[in-house]
């Protein structure tokens, strides 16, 4: 059995967003898996800013509430565990070794060599699994980079999908005006979802809207002013509707 030092030398850290056909290729990975996605409650966080504080406060909000939740983040930054937790539990070594020699002899029993997948394609089938085996009440899952070829949309049926302000990011991979990358983004959005915005340029509310309506999706707008008042590592306190929390 590998160590999980050795396993986490053995993931490509590349990016593969502009692999023709990737999706599709990932999509039949999930459905190898099990689609462990369809087993669980997710709210799918997308957009350009804020999208690691929307995963941390749902989180926190729905474990205060006694909810048993798996977060999905990225990037780490003192170990590479910390994207995958369990109320705020980093995924333990030895699942992250168990999960990554369950993806890799699936891959193998049809034809595909480990290092097809990315590092961040494992860490999102991993987290998928995890997550399903755990049995959370709900699952939170940030969008790594855009959304179209993202691997996170192997996602088929969001509760909730989280679109936090949009702005131009990643131009080399997702188009280089807002409404190219505003597009990209609102491809995840799914049939039956619960889109909930944070306010956004009208021009990119009108895509979003728009691919909310082709999906057959409900649209909520949060029009709500949120202010934050204290923004550290140990505290974050916001003022909404001009009350402080």
């Amino acid at each position: 059995m590998r160590t999980y030092e050795e396993v986490l030398n053995l993931m490509d850290s590349g990016w593969r967003v502009d692999d023709a056909g990737r999706l599709n290729f990932l999509r039949q990975v999930n459905k190898w898996l099990g689609q462990p996605d369809r087993q669980l409650r997710i709210v799918h966080v997308v957009g350009t800013n804020g999208k690691g504080s929307v995963v941390e406060m749902t989180a926190r909000i729905l474990e205060a509430a006694e909810y048993q939740v798996g977060t999905f983040t990225s990037p780490a930054l003192f170990d590479a565990r910390e994207q995958v937790q369990l109320n705020h539990h980093n995924m333990s070594k030895s699942a992250v070794v168990h999960w990554y020699e369950h993806i890799r002899t699936v891959l193998m029993a049809h034809g595909e060599e480990p290092a097809t997948l990315s590092a961040f394609e494992y860490w999102t089938f991993m987290a998928l699994l995890y997550f399903a085996d755990a049995h959370v009440d709900v699952a939170i899952i940030e969008a790594g980079l855009g959304g179209k070829q993202d691997a996170t949309h192997v996602i088929s049926r969001p509760a909730v999908v989280a679109v936090t302000p949009i702005s131009l990011d990643h131009m080399q991979w997702l188009g280089d005006t807002l409404e190219a990358i505003a597009t990209n983004k609102a491809a995840v959005i799914q049939p039956d979802s619960r889109v909930v915005s944070a306010q956004q340029e009208p021009r990119v509310a009108a895509i979003l809207q728009h691919a909310t309506q082709q999906a057959q999706a409900t649209w909520q707008a949060i029009d709500v002013p949120v202010e934050i008042l204290v923004d550290t590592p140990a505290q974050l306190r916001l003022q909404i509707a001009g009350v402080p929390y």
